[in-house]
């Protein structure tokens, strides 16, 4: 599983994990054994979890995580047939509610002209930067704090930024636009600390994951009035501007590096409600 996932999926399975057999062992101290966790202690455990969130404890997307992280434990468990472990998984797809309306959330066209505008007048050069690389490459906040200067490269007289150990530890490449292109050459030449290859640094050490770039978003929504903006919605955003100008499912499926057209097609989602909107506004 690590050979296949970066350290920060490896940490939230194990921190998943802790939490169960912390709360396992306080419930039934004596028990010990894998399948001793049966079926009634699983969904014993989902309503613990409901309890978590009612108290705003936790929020209804990391319950989830956290009992998916159990599942796939005890899927692991049962197929490796682990010493002690159930003949079954106790933990069911369908023991938590699900979200009634997975739809991602995009930045609608009020709220980026928002932005935009603050990145033309106010905002300081990094702003601006996380800013454009984000809406005009659709990568994640972890991707873009791990970019060194060597991952801006031309291929056939196109500039493109590569992608390296994504999600999955996956690579992949994604054309520059001409303004994404000048933004990273006005930071290289004005922002970039210039002490290792990284792009993005503090005091030469390299930002660790994407707290910073959801830290540098959040605190701009904030400043300008825009509740909930993160660095995954102008992700959303990127893909479904790509959809509205006419690319296939299968080009932005590359681009998003999802695993499966499914998870593409959400998007397509977002497009019928954005095509829909505006044929209400016109009527």
């Amino acid at each position: 599983y690590e050979i296949r996932s970066r350290p920060s999926s490896v940490n939230s399975r194990r921190a998943a994990l802790i939490a169960f057999f912390l709360w396992f062992q306080k419930k039934h101290p004596s028990c010990s054994r894998l399948n001793e966790v049966n079926r009634k202690v699983a969904l014993a455990y989902a309503r613990h979890l409901k309890q978590l969130v009612e108290t705003n404890q936790y929020s209804g997307t990391y319950r989830n995580d956290q009992y998916r992280g159990m599942r796939l434990f005890f899927d692991f468990a049962v197929d490796e047939r682990l010493e002690t472990s159930p003949n079954r998984n106790p933990f069911g797809k369908h023991d938590v509610p699900q979200d009634p309306n997975p739809v991602p959330r995009y930045i609608p066209d009020h709220e980026l002209r928002k932005v935009l505008d603050y990145c033309q007048n106010g905002a300081s050069l990094k702003e601006k930067t996380v800013v454009t690389v984000l809406l005009h490459t659709g990568i994640r906040a972890f991707e873009l704090a791990g970019l060194c200067t060597t991952d801006i490269v031309q291929i056939q007289g196109t500039w493109k930024l590569h992608i390296r150990e994504g999600k999955g530890l996956k690579d992949r490449v994604i054309p520059l636009t001409p303004a994404c292109l000048t933004t990273f050459q006005k930071w290289q030449e004005a922002g970039w600390e210039g002490r290792n290859e990284y792009l993005f640094t503090r005091f030469g050490r390299p930002w660790q994951g994407g707290a910073n770039v959801c830290s540098i978003i959040r605190e701009m929504g904030i400043h300008l009035g825009l509740e909930g903006l993160t660095p995954h919605r102008f992700r959303h955003t990127f893909a479904v501007a790509l959809l509205n100008y006419g690319l296939r499912e299968s080009a932005l499926q590359k681009l998003m590096e999802h695993t499966t057209l499914n998870m593409t097609l959400e998007y397509a989602r977002i497009l019928d409600r954005t095509v829909e909107q505006a044929f209400n506004q016109a009527v």
